[in-house]
């Protein structure tokens, strides 16, 4: 959630170099998830009175959530920056 570069190369700096992987920015805030697969995913979910608070995670076993998870993840995906 930033197009801050600077702020992006600093936390990388001290990761080891990564073959194969490619990294994009975006500014667009949104709720933090993970697809595990094409069945399951995780859902976070942030403490509302502390910016960067987490309160859980929930493992959550559905192919249609999966799915929806996956599209949104792909369009932030495609709408990002490359660095």
């Amino acid at each position: 959630g930033t197009e801050n570069k600077k702020l992006v190369e600093g936390f990388l700096k001290g990761l080891p170099d990564l073959a194969n992987i490619e990294l994009k920015i975006t500014k667009q805030i949104h709720a933090p998830f993970h697809v595990i697969d094409k069945k399951s995913a995780i859902v976070v979910v942030d403490n509302p009175l502390f910016r960067q608070g987490r309160i859980a995670s929930i493992h959550i076993v559905g192919r249609s959530l999966a799915n929806e998870l996956h599209e949104g993840y792909r369009s932030l995906w495609d709408s990002a920056k490359g660095l």
